[in-house]
Parts: structure tokens; sequence; C-alpha cells
């Protein structure tokens, strides 16, 4: 005779579990050769499954083996709660004779407060030994699950981004030595690590040759530039050294010369040219300026103009010693 530990009792000695409840069963001596055992107080139904070493089957399907249990009962709670539901309990008792020590006082109002407390207390405690047995038994599982989960993630983890998602340029992880294909490079931005020696060189001799042409054309703008600069150069030759009185006419003082014979207190000449010319007249007006003051206006004119870039040579006669002249502006018609 065989009995688990809710009292289940199985005659058969093939049975390692109760049919019943799935304890384990354990050996109680008989009372005597001759005595019949009463029947359990529950009828088995048919669809009882027998426990075996190997589980069994209902109508084909395969049974979980129950997990064993030795039959005692056991303290819900781990050790860390244990210990906090301990303290919580003296933390308790304090309470109650602080209670019963401000009622004896006649301080009623204190005495239902630590009452009240003390029932809150009471109650956390009941919740937590009520609760701790789930926690505590599903505590192994989680942590298995757990340190399962941190495997299997250990085990899945994977570049944030492979290098053929890039369609641009690649990180330097993404190079032919780490077993990456450069493909995905820009032909200017792979790394060296993509080429062989002889694409490194004809690399070097690109980048030679690009540098040498670079210097050809700045030395091919410079000698652009200057000759643009000697080339305006040239067109404004004919009106150098010149005095711009407007887009047209240029002038000019010009000490070298003589004066009339009329001009016997000296005499002051000016070159005048101009770009598209003075076919009708052309007169030369100044000051005459004496100690600051002006004392005379001066004048010289043809009458017959002068031709486009044509310099023409015009006098100004003094008519007093220690004067200068100045002002000048010419009339072009």
């Amino acid at each position: 005779m065989r009995r688990c530990g809710n009292g289940h009792e199985v005659s058969d000695d093939g049975f390692e579990f109760c049919p019943r409840c799935g304890e384990r069963l354990h050996d109680v001596p008989t009372s005597a050769p001759d005595e019949v055992q009463p029947e359990p107080d529950e009828p088995v139904d048919a669809h009882t499954v027998a426990w075996g070493d190997g589980g069994a089957s209902v109508e084909g399907l395969p049974v979980e083996t129950p997990p064993v249990s030795d039959g005692r009962r056991r303290w819900p709670l781990s050790v860390g709660w244990s210990i906090v539901v301990a303290l919580i309990t003296g933390f308790t008792g304090l309470l109650v004779l602080l209670a019963i020590y401000l009622w004896r006082g006649n301080n009623r109002g204190g005495a239902v407060v630590a009452a009240a407390a003390f029932a809150l207390i009471a109650v956390i405690v009941v919740a937590a030994v009520a609760t701790g047995g789930s926690s505590s038994s599903g505590s192994a599982d989680a942590t298995g699950s757990k340190a399962a989960k941190t495997s299997t993630s250990r085990r899945a983890a994977a570049p944030a981004k492979a290098c053929s998602s890039y369609t641009g340029v690649k990180p330097q992880s993404c190079i032919s030595k780490t077993g990456f294909a450069c493909s995905g490079y820009a032909g200017s931005a792979r790394p060296d690590d993509c080429f062989t020696a002889a694409q490194l060189h004809a690399r070097v001799v690109v980048r030679h040759a690009a540098v040498r042409a670079a210097a050809k054309a700045r030395l091919a703008a410079a000698a652009r530039a200057k000759a643009r600069a000697a080339a305006l150069a040239a067109a404004n030759a004919w009106h150098q050294g010149y005095v711009q009185q407007d887009d047209n006419v240029y002038w000019k003082w010009v000490k070298s010369g003589s004066c009339q014979d009329f001009a016997t207190n000296g005499c002051w000449h000016v070159a005048v040219i101009t770009q598209y010319g003075c076919p009708n007249y052309v007169g030369v007006n100044a000051n005459e300026y004496q100690n600051g003051a002006v004392v005379n206006s001066l004048l010289d004119n043809q009458s017959y103009g002068i031709p486009a870039e044509t310099e023409r040579i015009f006098e100004l006669d003094a008519d007093a010693d220690n004067v200068i002249a100045n002002d000048v502006h010419i009339d072009c018609s």
C-alpha cells in the first residue's frame, strides 16, 4: 500500500505519483494480511491518468509529468521577505503597546491612531504572506527566464546597421580587411584597403596628374589675367597720365614748350585728348590766381575741333607776374 501527502492511498506499487493529485507516493505498512483497505472517499474518474515513469497519455495525447514534491508544506516567503515581515511584526507589537499606553493615559485620539496603524500594518503583513508563495515559487523560473533572455539577446546581438545597407560612404569597419566588400563606396571615397597595390599606384598617378593639371590651370588663369590687364592698359594707353573730365575728354598740364612772342609774362600749356573727338569746337578755360584770389580768366580755343584719340596742345598766357593757373575746364562740341 502507498499513500500520498494528501492522504490518497494506492494499492498498486507500480505508481510513483498519486493519480488524483500528482503528489509522490510513500510506502505505508498494512494493518493485517486479511484486512481489506477501505475505498477512497472520492471515486476515481474514468479519465484519470495514471502517472508512471515515462508519463501517460489520454486518447493518444502526451501528458506532462507533474513536478516532484516531498509532501511537506513550505514557508511561502523568501529569506529577504521573511526578515522584512519579522521587522514589521516587531514594529506592530510596539504599536500595540503604544495604543494600550495611550488608552490608559486618557489619550484616546492617539490610541485610535496607533490602533489604526496596527490594523493597516497587519493587513500588509497578511497580504505579503498570502502572495509571497506565488512570488517565491516563480522567482526561480523568472531568474531562469531572464538568464535565457540575456543569453538569447547576446547571441542575437548584431551590428546596428549592416554594411550592405549603406548607400553612401561606409564606416571604417566596412573595409576589405574585415571581410566586408567595398562595392558600396563611392569611387573617390573608398579607403586604401579597398584597392590592390596596382590600383593604389594608379590612384597615386591619377592624383599627381590632377595636381599637375590644377597647377597648370592656375598658371594659365594667371597668364590670361595678365594678358587682360595688358590689353586693358594698351586700350587705355592713349589717355594714360591725363585727368579725366568726363567719359570723352581728358587733359593734363604740359611743362615743356615755349610761349608765343606776345606772352611776355609767361604761359601755361594744356594737352587735350578725347575718346570720341570734338568735331566742331574745343576750348580750354582756366582761372588766373594771385595771392589766392582770382585776378583773370584764361582761354584758348580752336573752332575746327580735334579727332578722337588725338592730342592737341593749348596755350594759356599769363597777364601778370607771380600768378598761377587753376580750375581747368574743357569745352568740347
